[in-house]
């Protein structure tokens, strides 16, 4: 057995990081891991590069990516790790849309519950593409047809009740 003293990063291999925090002077694949993120979305774990993250900017994952990201109360230092309370199976496609660029909507996922977790996400539901709009609209499009047919509803019962 040899001294945890002498390997403190943790790894079992010598000279070996496997921290994710910065070894400043270490060499080039010690830099590559702490370039990686690690994100656990309800109980998923996600790995990325910080510059994967940074594609979209001024949204909650573009956030982790910045100095001060560790003292949010949403990484967990035990484990390294952001941790997120969330539907992972959406989440696939949010990170998805940071590594190509392109936003599709899951067919099986209802659309308010894509659009509250887009919304949670920071990212605006016009960036879905062309070819998942109208699966995605058509839960507000239903919503709002619902609408007019309560108000028009309304109208009747309030100026013809005996109708």
């Amino acid at each position: 057995m040899g001294d945890p003293a002498k390997n403190r990063r943790g790894s079992s291999v010598p000279g070996r990081s496997m921290s994710l925090v910065p070894n400043k002077g270490g060499s080039k694949s010690e830099k590559k891991v702490s370039n990686k993120v690690m994100i656990n979305v309800g109980g998923v774990r996600y790995e990325t590069y910080k510059s994967t993250l940074r594609n979209i900017p001024d949204t909650r994952l573009s956030w982790l990516t910045e100095p001060t990201a560790v003292t949010n109360a949403d990484f967990d230092p035990e484990t390294g790790e952001f941790f997120f309370d969330r539907h992972p199976g959406v989440f696939n496609m949010v990170l998805n849309y940071y590594r190509t660029g392109k936003l599709h909507a899951p067919t099986d996922v209802c659309g308010p519950l894509f659009e509250e977790e887009l919304s949670y996400w920071g990212i605006d539901e016009k960036q879905i593409e062309a070819c998942c709009w109208m699966t995605y609209r058509t839960h507000r499009d239903a919503q709002e047809t619902l609408a007019e047919l309560e108000g028009g509803a309304a109208y009747i019962i309030k100026y013809f009740p005996s109708f």
